[in-house]
């Protein structure tokens, strides 16, 4: 068993344990219901288990059903624990001072069933939110300047989308939003910076079609992201080529000659022992008069080696956070979690929040996005 597999299956367990220990409390009167809630939670700790192995089976629709289940009861869980941290930090500070003496106002303490309440209220409410939150993505428009544009050529326009996670509850129809958004934006080229599908192989095709029908002068073009690894690189180069995306693992390509776009791999085929391409300096060259240049690397870490050789580099993967607040999570691992960052050394760094949802549809304060950077020629 892995060491990721371990640690998941602690925190995730742990998670359950607080919520059957919160519930019990709070309703002792279902004591001899216990037994059935142990049952009950140890289900849906296993249920994203049985979503994955119903998908390998073929078993589409069960699929379905227990992936939406499965991944929407774990927001609700960690909503609730989110709720209890700071419950339990409230209660605790109360205790402390009334132990201590330290003053004559008693803070009131918040029981078990208030707490249990309050939660489920809260719950309610972010799924509502979050549900229509994550259905519509915005187009998101950015200006940029460059001498490495020739002066008085006119503006470059490109569009990024990345972290789409096509799946079985995410497909034709999120498709077709994104497809019209990208449209819209006419662009010169269109690029994506990883996990563009979940589920490559499990009834996509139509999604795949309405990605190739958009057809811009300057092409399409990806990098990996962690989950075209995770669930099968030759499956997702398929879906890739038949959304018309040409695919650039640790290379460079300068279509219409106006502008050079490399690309590299995510780490994570490395972990699973796939055949990866991750020097960045190596795909970008060293070329003085390079034109201008854009890096596609699905996470958003910029490489010290890499600082010079490009003037764009365009990332995904935190999704923004995608529900409030895991986005203050998600800032331990990565500095830059979304937005526009100047570089020290020139050049700019964009992290999109993703035009789709991975797990639950839903997204908190954390809306999806399409966006559209219009490079313009400067003198100097």
């Amino acid at each position: 068993m892995s060491i990721f597999l371990l640690t998941f299956l602690s925190i995730y367990g742990g998670m359950h344990a607080y919520l059957f220990w919160k519930v019990s409390a709070a309703f002792p009167s279902v004591s001899p219901w216990r037994l059935l809630m142990v049952a009950f939670l140890v289900v849906m700790m296993f249920l994203p288990f049985a979503s994955r192995r119903a998908e390998a089976s073929g078993a589409l629709a069960a699929a379905r059903v227990l992936y939406l289940v499965s991944w929407c009861w774990m927001v609700g869980l960690f909503w609730f624990c989110v709720v209890g941290v700071g419950v339990e930090g409230w209660n605790a500070v109360g205790r402390s001072l009334h132990a201590l003496r330290a003053s004559g106002y008693r803070m009131p303490l918040v029981d078990a069933r208030s707490q249990v309440v309050a939660a489920s209220v809260l719950i309610a409410i972010g799924f509502a939110w979050g549900s229509v939150e994550a259905r519509h993505v915005r187009l998101r428009s950015i200006r940029m300047r460059s001498s490495r544009l020739p002066p008085g050529s006119p503006p470059l326009r490109i569009v990024h989308i990345s972290d789409l996670h096509l799946s079985l509850h995410q497909g034709e129809e999120h498709a077709r939003k994104v497809v019209g958004l990208v449209n819209s934006a006419r662009p010169d080229i269109v690029v994506c910076t990883g996990d563009l599908a979940d589920s490559p192989e499990a009834g996509l095709g139509r999604a795949a079609e309405l990605l190739r029908s958009v057809d811009p002068p300057l092409g399409k073009f990806a990098c990996t992201g962690n989950h075209e690894f995770y669930h099968g690189i030759e499956s997702a180069e398929a879906f890739h080529r038949a959304a018309g995306f040409v695919l650039l693992r640790g290379r460079a390509t300068t279509p219409g000659g106006r502008l050079m776009v490399a690309g590299v791999d995510d780490p994570a085929g490395a972990r699973v022992g796939a055949d990866c391409s991750l020097d960045e300096a190596k795909a970008l060259g060293s070329d003085p008069g390079r034109p201008f240049t854009v890096l596609l690397k699905h996470r958003p870490v910029v490489s010290p080696d890499a600082l010079g050789r490009f003037d764009l580099q365009l990332s995904g993967h935190t999704h923004g956070g995608q529900v409030f607040p895991f986005g203050w999570i998600v800032r331990f691992f990565f500095r830059n979690v979304y937005g526009w960052r100047e570089l020290r050394g020139g050049g700019a760094l964009y992290v999109t929040s993703g035009a789709g949802s991975w797990g639950p549809p839903v997204r908190v304060f954390a809306p999806p996005e399409v966006v559209l950077i219009v490079v313009e020629p400067s003198s100097h």
